[in-house]
């Protein structure tokens, strides 16, 4: 079994469950969140038989993700697919929002910390800058999936509310 590459740029090819395929490039590495990989995922679905090139393609439909690129492949989930420059330059232009571990399986959650890609976690400043954050959580490789496939992760996971 050969080494997987984590390569700044690196595209992977996504296994759907309805025999079509997704891609993400990796981003960032974000130290703030385990090490973990932040990759952008494409919304767009495409056959076995489509050409694709990730650098052409439009990337403004997409979302980013935090995930173990090596659980993808053990999994047999994702494959690397090529290299391409990364399609984001500087920042990754998102912020991250996790909650309280003990709020994890509750319905709401006061409990948040928001951060930028490899940054210092903080307080949330308005509810507005909460609701908008993308979930932090290092992301399952069958959760990627979920979210191309239906939208969205399906995780339990709390409504976020802003401490008063």
């Amino acid at each position: 079994m050969s080494a997987l590459r984590r390569k700044l740029g690196d595209v992977y090819r996504i296994s759907l469950t309805d025999g079509n395929f997704g891609f993400m490039q990796h981003v960032a590495n974000d130290a703030t969140q385990l090490g973990s990989a932040v990759v952008l995922v494409l919304r767009k679905t495409y056959p076995p038989s489509a050409t694709f090139a990730f650098e052409k393609e439009l990337v403004r439909d997409g979302f980013f993700a935090h995930v173990f690129l090596k659980a993808g492949k053990i999994l047999h989930i994702w494959e690397h697919f090529h290299w391409s420059q990364p399609v984001v330059q500087g920042p990754i232009p998102v912020i991250w929002a996790i909650c309280s571990v003990k709020d994890m399986q509750l319905d709401t959650s006061r409990h948040w910390k928001l951060w930028r890609t490899n940054d210092e976690m903080h307080a949330p400043s308005s509810q507005e800058e909460l609701t908008n954050a993308e979930l932090g959580l290092v992301i399952s490789p069958p959760q990627i999936v979920q979210r191309i496939e239906h939208g969205a992760y399906l995780i339990r996971y709390p409504r976020r509310i802003l401490v008063a």
